[in-house]
């Protein structure tokens, strides 16, 4: 597994694209280490979570594709309510496309990201943007920044 600690400190910095769940666009959510908040746009809080590179280990795009491709037919076929997301590194040096559960609780989402080998998974609220672990304990939050984008950075396909 990749170096812990470096994988929270990536999770952190990193830089968020969601696709409005009324299709007009997308939310850019920017981390604020100093913990303030942006205006919170939803009624519950979104987790997000990928398929990529599982337990941080780095796999080939093809081998990431379809375990993307395998986590969408999972969330279809649980009619979870999902839509698409990307995690990126400030600098865009890292990209992973994902997606915001929309209808699921904190323990619902932990036990998908269980499920497909992930890390740790965001949970943003309108109080924080936690990363919070899900094969091994840990959280730790920023605060965060909202703006509508009319569409994400490029990243691989979905």
């Amino acid at each position: 597994m990749a170096d812990r600690a470096e994988l929270w400190k990536t999770w952190l910095e990193a830089h968020l694209w969601i696709e409005r769940p009324d299709g007009l666009g997308w939310w850019h959510i920017s981390p604020r280490p100093e913990g303030v908040v942006g205006d919170w746009p939803l009624a519950t809080p979104v987790y997000l979570l990928t398929a990529y590179n599982p337990r941080g280990e780095d796999l080939p795009l093809a081998e990431n594709e379809r375990r993307l491709a395998e986590l969408d037919a999972y969330l279809r076929n649980e009619l979870v309510a999902a839509v698409q997301s990307i995690g990126a590194s400030e600098d865009r040096s890292w990209m992973e496309p994902g997606f915001a559960l929309l209808d699921v609780d904190e323990a619902g989402a932990l036990a998908i990201a269980s499920r497909f080998e992930q890390a740790a998974i965001y949970a943003w609220s309108a109080e924080r943007l936690e990363v919070v672990g899900a094969l091994d304990e840990g959280r730790a939050s920023v605060g965060w920044a909202l703006a509508d984008v009319p569409e994400p950075p490029r990243a691989q396909a979905f």
